[in-house]
């Protein structure tokens, strides 16, 4: 063998080696597994991932190992409640936000729960047809249905009507409340019927949560039939007082 033929070979034999190697480091690079996570719309209020916006109904994926921060923004009128997340593992919920993910080699639903800070009285200034936007829920279903990946919209609603809606648990989850937002603002219902009146366009959302969950609907401020009359009553009783008062000092 010449000196030629063996720098040749010797050459050869670098660059199968070479491609080898990097044959590899490709099929590790490509094997590095990924986690889905698929995020929920949410009435109320938005999300961020690592400070990007995602939308609702997206599936987005993550290396395994790493762990993604989910913010969760309310909007006006709503306040943050909760993070729910469902993986093959099981439902969780917790009220730590941002929230830092932890991806695994399962698929993970996730969800932020937000609810309304003053229950607004609805009144309808129109009349004729309206929607109803139903968006979908972790954990359970709505009748009529709501939509997952997009809301889903119906228009064969009426102003000036009542409207019924059910909202069903799946196994292990129960309702914490129905959510609903309106031109006027939103309302929190605790009902799993929910009786609508339909005063426009109009989103609602049932929230479900793991039946072992002790996060609850917070008392947000309204001024009920009861709030009313006590209310009432002091003030004619502090009217009476003031009258008295001042006839006592006349005399």
């Amino acid at each position: 063998m010449n000196h030629a033929s063996k720098k040749i070979k010797i050459s050869a034999l670098i660059l199968l080696t070479s491609a080898l190697l990097i044959v590899a480091l490709n099929a590790g690079v490509y094997a590095q597994t990924q986690g889905s996570v698929v995020v929920y719309s949410s009435v109320g209020g938005t999300v961020t991932a690592n400070g990007t916006t995602v939308n609702g109904g997206t599936t987005n994926s993550y290396n395994v190992g790493t762990v993604v921060n989910f913010n969760a923004v309310a909007g006006t009128g709503f306040q943050f409640l909760g993070w729910e997340t469902v993986a093959a593992s099981g439902a969780n919920i917790t009220t730590v936000n941002p929230l830092a993910l932890n991806i695994t080699t399962a698929t993970c639903a996730i969800q932020a729960i937000f609810v309304s800070n003053t229950n607004n009285t609805a009144t309808a200034s129109t009349t004729g047809a309206t929607s109803v936007t139903i968006f979908g829920s972790i954990g359970g279903t709505t009748s009529p249905a709501g939509g997952v990946t997009t809301p889903t919209t119906y228009s064969n609603y009426t102003i000036g009507t009542v409207s019924t809606f059910q909202a069903i648990p799946g196994t292990g989850f129960k309702l914490l409340c129905w959510e609903t937002a309106t031109a006027a603002g939103g309302n929190t219902y605790t009902d799993s019927q929910l009786s609508l009146n339909i005063t426009g366009a109009s989103a609602i959302q049932a929230i479900f949560v793991p039946t072992s969950s002790s996060v609850t609907v917070p008392t947000v401020p309204e001024y009920s039939s009861v709030s009313i009359a006590i209310i009432a009553a002091i003030l004619v009783a502090a009217t009476l007082g003031t009258f008295v008062i001042a006839r006592k000092n006349k005399k």
